[in-house]
Parts: C-alpha cells; sequence; structure tokens
C-alpha cells in the first residue's frame, strides 16, 4: 500500500493545533517535540527514519495477500500553516502498533517526537503518500518474497 493520506476534513484550527488545544484544556502540558503550536523544539531524527533506511532490523505486517506494510504515512496540519507527516504504523520498542486513526497516530507521533515537518502542503502530501520510500531500502523490502524464493 503506497501510503495513507488523511481523507478526513480537517478540523478548523487543525488536528495538531486541536490536540495542543485538548492538552492545555485538561491542565497537561504540550506533547514532546512541541514547545507550543507553531514552535518545534530541537529533537533527535524520528524514529520511523531508521525504519524506512534499515528495514530488515524491524517487524512488519503481512497483509496476506503477499503484500506488506512498514509505515503507511499520513500528512496532516496545524492550522497555522505547518505541516507533518508521521507513520501510522508505529513501532513501540517491541512491535508494530497501527493506528486506527490519523488523529491517535498524530497524538502518538506528536508526543514521542516521531513526525517531521515539511516546508509545504505539496511536500507533506508527496512525502505521505509514497515519497519517503524514494532512494531507500523499502523501495525493493518484501522479505515474504525472499522467503519464497528460498523455499
Amino acid at each position: 500500500m503506497p501510503g495513507l493520506l488523511s481523507q478526513t476534513a480537517f478540523p478548523p484550527v487543525g488536528l495538531a493545533q486541536g490536540l495542543l488545544m485538548r492538552q492545555a484544556e485538561a491542565g497537561r502540558p504540550a506533547p514532546m517535540g512541541l514547545l507550543s503550536p507553531g514552535k518545534l523544539q530541537a529533537k533527535k531524527p524520528p524514529e520511523f527514519l531508521d525504519r524506512i533506511y534499515n528495514p530488515d532490523k524491524y517487524p512488519y505486517i503481512d497483509n496476506g495477500d503477499g503484500t506488506i506494510s512498514t509505515h503507511k504515512m499520513a500528512a496532516e496540519t496545524d492550522g497555522n500553516g505547518k505541516w507533518f507527516v508521521f507513520p501510522t504504523i508505529q513501532f513501540d520498542g517491541q512491535k508494530l502498533v497501527a493506528y486506527d486513526s490519523n488523529e491517535e497516530a498524530m497524538q502518538n507521533a506528536l508526543a514521542t517526537g516521531n513526525f517531521l515537518e515539511m516546508p509545504s502542503k505539496e511536500d507533506a502530501i508527496s512525502y505521505a503518500q509514497g515519497g519517503y520510500k524514494e532512494n531507500s531500502p523499502l523501495l525493493d523490502f518484501n522479505p515474504l518474497i525472499k522467503a519464497k524464493r528460498k523455499r
């Protein structure tokens, strides 16, 4: 599956902005990776990048049709013109977790720093729809095919 892009309409203030507002209303601090709406703190590279460039070191999801899933990227806005990309399949240190909604995936990605800010809407959408695979081992990565060849 080439990537996942949100099919839902963005809330008026954007998904990231809405998450931050709910955090503030509940008296909780902003998720790690965001100091306030639109202000990113310096952070280490997101975990999903290592999975892109070293897919053989991580688990994958067998889709049952001969294909696998490793990331399923999404693109969302903060409502202030900033766009973010993040995986909707995330590694929790032991296994992959596939989120049912972009909101849940983004909330966890923001909390763990597992996202990238993109320079534009077009860049975010292009990256989420498969641009993240360009010039990476993911282009040809499918251990199911290798397993069939060995039989």
